[in-house]
Order: C-alpha cells, then structure tokens, then sequence
C-alpha cells in the first residue's frame, strides 16, 4: 500500500462542514463572546440537528487552531469564544456583563512585555491581552 495524496474526492469531505458553517454563523451574529453552552444552544435554536456539545468543542478547537476563533478567560473559569478580526487577533476589549468584545491594537503593549521577558532571560513566549471592564451600554443609568 502506497502511501500517496488522498484523492480530491476525499480531500474535499475534510472541508468545510454544515456543523462548522453554522456554528461560524452563531459567533458572527453579534459582537459578543460566547460560551460553548451559549453556542450550543444558539446552534441547537436554529433547528440545526446533530451539534452536540463534543461537536461544538471539537470544532471551536479546529476554528482557535486556524485563527479564526479567538478564545477569552470568562467568568469562573469559563472560556468565551468570537470570531477572529485577522490572524493577527488575539487581544481583546470585553464587558463582562453583556458580553461585547472588540479587537484591540496591542503593538507596543506585546513589544513592552516581550522585552521584559526577554531581559528576565524567558523565550517562546505566549501572550494574550484581555481587557475588562462594563461597556457604555451596561454602565448607562436606566431610563
């Protein structure tokens, strides 16, 4: 048995899928982070059948390895997901009360830590910048 490409054919089923296409739909309806269980739901809320929780984890990992889904430290322990603004994007603004994240520019933030680490003589270094804090909508008084 040779091990060669695999045919076109079977290339093509390693593509895109429904489950993937729908669950890019759900992190791309709005400017929120969204939970696993969040996106389950939505997905489920659809009609969409057979996105079971191991299937939205399996694929949202797929998606964070591609650089198309960017992952956040939630509440208690919980990981956001949104979709990614370029494949540079892993820094973000986010309120922690509705959810609403926006990409930031961390440039010299990321130059500032990388020199810190490097004087203390650390190297591969991995970094994300999240920024919290309530957003204009959530703090505005009530009318």
């Amino acid at each position: 048995m040779s091990k060669t490409n695999p045919s076109p054919r079977l290339r093509k089923s390693y593509g895109p899928t429904r489950c993937r296409d729908v669950l890019l739909a759900v992190l791309g309806a709005d400017d929120r982070c969204l939970s696993a269980g969040e996106i389950y739901r939505a997905s489920s809320a659809s009609g969409t059948r057979g996105i079971g929780y191991a299937t939205v984890y399996r694929i949202l990992g797929q998606l964070i390895d591609e650089g198309k889904v960017v992952t956040l430290p939630g509440k208690r322990g919980a990981r956001l997901f949104r979709i990614a603004s370029d494949p540079d994007d892993r820094h973000s603004l986010w309120c922690t009360e509705c959810g609403r994240a926006q990409p930031i520019s961390t440039a010299k933030i990321v130059a500032t830590m990388e020199r810190f680490a490097h004087e203390r003589g650390f190297t591969d270094l991995v970094h994300h910048v999240s920024v919290q804090g309530r957003c204009r909508d959530c703090t505005a008084p009530s009318r």
